[in-house]
Protein backbone atom coordinates (compact mmCIF):
# COMPACT_ATOMS: atom_id res chain seq x y z
CA UNK A 1 0.00 0.00 0.00
CA UNK A 2 1.39 3.34 -1.25
CA UNK A 3 0.01 6.52 0.82
CA UNK A 4 0.78 9.84 -0.11
CA UNK A 5 0.06 13.07 1.75
CA UNK A 6 -0.66 16.49 -0.39
CA UNK A 7 -1.12 19.54 1.58
CA UNK A 8 -2.97 22.56 -0.48
CA UNK A 9 -4.83 24.96 0.64
CA UNK A 10 -7.36 26.14 -2.18
CA UNK A 11 -6.02 23.58 -5.38
CA UNK A 12 -8.57 20.90 -5.94
CA UNK A 13 -5.44 18.84 -7.51
CA UNK A 14 -4.75 15.11 -6.81
CA UNK A 15 -1.58 13.30 -6.42
CA UNK A 16 -2.11 9.40 -6.92
CA UNK A 17 0.85 7.45 -5.95
CA UNK A 18 1.96 4.52 -8.33
CA UNK A 19 3.83 1.66 -7.15
CA UNK A 20 5.24 -0.38 -9.63
CA UNK A 21 4.51 -3.97 -9.64
CA UNK A 22 7.40 -6.09 -11.33
CA UNK A 23 7.91 -9.44 -10.57
CA UNK A 24 11.58 -10.09 -9.38
CA UNK A 25 13.10 -12.77 -11.29
CA UNK A 26 16.33 -13.13 -9.63
CA UNK A 27 18.51 -12.40 -12.19
CA UNK A 28 21.42 -10.05 -12.44
CA UNK A 29 22.99 -11.28 -15.78
CA UNK A 30 20.89 -13.60 -18.42
CA UNK A 31 23.96 -15.19 -18.63
CA UNK A 32 25.50 -15.56 -15.04
CA UNK A 33 23.98 -17.53 -12.25
CA UNK A 34 23.00 -15.67 -9.18
CA UNK A 35 24.18 -17.56 -6.51
CA UNK A 36 26.81 -20.20 -6.49
CA UNK A 37 24.52 -23.12 -5.04
CA UNK A 38 22.01 -21.92 -8.14
CA UNK A 39 21.75 -24.11 -11.34
CA UNK A 40 20.68 -23.36 -14.66
CA UNK A 41 17.52 -25.76 -14.15
CA UNK A 42 16.86 -22.88 -11.61
CA UNK A 43 16.30 -20.18 -14.51
CA UNK A 44 15.67 -22.38 -17.28
CA UNK A 45 11.74 -21.87 -16.95
CA UNK A 46 12.26 -17.45 -17.41
CA UNK A 47 14.10 -18.21 -20.82
CA UNK A 48 11.73 -19.47 -24.26
CA UNK A 49 12.29 -20.93 -27.56
CA UNK A 50 9.17 -19.87 -29.83
CA UNK A 51 8.94 -22.72 -32.93
CA UNK A 52 9.57 -19.68 -35.02
CA UNK A 53 13.29 -19.72 -33.94
CA UNK A 54 13.65 -23.46 -34.01
CA UNK A 55 14.78 -24.08 -37.81
CA UNK A 56 16.60 -22.23 -40.61
CA UNK A 57 13.73 -20.55 -42.40
CA UNK A 58 12.64 -18.63 -39.77
CA UNK A 59 14.48 -15.21 -38.31
CA UNK A 60 17.26 -15.43 -36.55
CA UNK A 61 15.91 -14.81 -32.90
CA UNK A 62 19.50 -14.09 -31.70
CA UNK A 63 20.01 -10.95 -33.84
CA UNK A 64 16.30 -9.32 -34.16
CA UNK A 65 16.36 -5.45 -35.08
CA UNK A 66 15.28 -2.83 -32.22
CA UNK A 67 12.47 -0.43 -33.11
CA UNK A 68 13.95 2.13 -31.69
CA UNK A 69 14.27 4.00 -34.59
CA UNK A 70 10.68 3.98 -35.66
CA UNK A 71 9.46 5.60 -33.09
CA UNK A 72 7.72 9.28 -33.41
CA UNK A 73 6.33 12.24 -31.60
CA UNK A 74 5.11 14.57 -34.11
CA UNK A 75 2.54 12.70 -36.11
CA UNK A 76 1.19 9.32 -37.14
CA UNK A 77 3.58 8.15 -40.29
CA UNK A 78 3.55 4.22 -42.33
CA UNK A 79 5.91 2.34 -40.16
CA UNK A 80 6.25 3.78 -37.69
CA UNK A 81 5.14 4.02 -34.05
CA UNK A 82 3.42 7.14 -32.99
CA UNK A 83 3.54 8.05 -29.33
CA UNK A 84 2.42 10.62 -27.32
CA UNK A 85 5.67 11.14 -25.61
CA UNK A 86 8.99 9.95 -26.19
CA UNK A 87 10.42 7.12 -24.03
CA UNK A 88 11.37 7.89 -20.14
CA UNK A 89 15.30 6.96 -19.84
CA UNK A 90 15.04 6.77 -16.28
CA UNK A 91 12.08 3.67 -16.40
CA UNK A 92 12.66 1.08 -14.92
CA UNK A 93 14.27 -1.36 -17.47
CA UNK A 94 15.36 1.16 -19.71
CA UNK A 95 19.13 1.06 -18.82
CA UNK A 96 20.48 -0.27 -21.37
CA UNK A 97 24.09 -1.49 -19.78
CA UNK A 98 21.60 -3.32 -17.45
CA UNK A 99 19.90 -4.94 -20.04
CA UNK A 100 21.95 -8.16 -21.49
CA UNK A 101 20.30 -9.80 -24.53
CA UNK A 102 20.43 -5.59 -26.65
CA UNK A 103 22.95 -4.90 -28.45
CA UNK A 104 23.06 -1.51 -29.58
CA UNK A 105 26.13 -1.77 -31.72
CA UNK A 106 24.45 -3.88 -33.92
CA UNK A 107 21.27 -2.72 -32.81
CA UNK A 108 19.64 -5.71 -32.18
CA UNK A 109 18.19 -7.64 -29.46
CA UNK A 110 18.05 -11.72 -28.44
CA UNK A 111 14.90 -13.08 -28.08
CA UNK A 112 16.71 -15.98 -26.57
CA UNK A 113 18.62 -14.68 -23.88
CA UNK A 114 15.55 -12.33 -22.73
CA UNK A 115 13.94 -13.82 -19.48
CA UNK A 116 10.21 -13.90 -19.56
CA UNK A 117 7.71 -14.66 -16.67
CA UNK A 118 6.81 -18.81 -16.95
CA UNK A 119 3.21 -19.33 -17.56
CA UNK A 120 0.71 -18.68 -14.53
CA UNK A 121 -1.91 -17.07 -13.56
CA UNK A 122 -1.56 -14.13 -10.90
CA UNK A 123 -4.49 -13.74 -8.63
CA UNK A 124 -3.93 -10.98 -5.98
CA UNK A 125 -7.29 -10.21 -5.26
CA UNK A 126 -8.99 -6.66 -5.91
CA UNK A 127 -7.52 -3.22 -5.73
CA UNK A 128 -8.07 -1.04 -2.81
CA UNK A 129 -7.88 2.57 -2.60
CA UNK A 130 -8.89 5.29 -0.18
CA UNK A 131 -8.89 9.16 -0.43
CA UNK A 132 -9.26 10.81 3.75
CA UNK A 133 -9.34 14.90 3.66
CA UNK A 134 -8.30 16.44 7.03
CA UNK A 135 -8.00 20.18 7.21
CA UNK A 136 -5.63 21.20 4.18
CA UNK A 137 -4.35 17.38 3.70
CA UNK A 138 -5.57 14.78 1.71
CA UNK A 139 -4.14 11.26 1.70
CA UNK A 140 -4.83 8.89 -1.21
CA UNK A 141 -3.88 5.49 -0.72
CA UNK A 142 -3.81 2.45 -2.95
CA UNK A 143 -2.46 -0.77 -3.65
CA UNK A 144 -1.99 -0.37 -7.77
CA UNK A 145 -4.38 -3.30 -8.56
CA UNK A 146 -7.44 -2.99 -10.69
CA UNK A 147 -10.53 -2.96 -8.72
CA UNK A 148 -12.10 -6.22 -10.24
CA UNK A 149 -8.42 -7.88 -9.42
CA UNK A 150 -8.60 -8.74 -13.24
CA UNK A 151 -4.61 -9.56 -13.72
CA UNK A 152 -4.46 -11.75 -16.12
CA UNK A 153 -2.66 -15.07 -17.80
CA UNK A 154 0.50 -15.05 -19.48
CA UNK A 155 1.66 -15.93 -21.74
CA UNK A 156 -0.57 -13.85 -23.39
CA UNK A 157 0.14 -15.02 -26.87
CA UNK A 158 2.93 -18.54 -27.96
Amino acid sequence: MKTTKVSNKSSQYWVISIMTLIPAIGCSESSELVASTQTWEDIAQYFITPDICQDTEGPDCTKLRLGDSHLTTIAPERGKLFACKSGNPNAPGSHRNKITWINDTEGTWNLLAKPFLPAGSFSPGGGVSSVIESGTTRTVSGNNLPIDGKIGDWPMTD
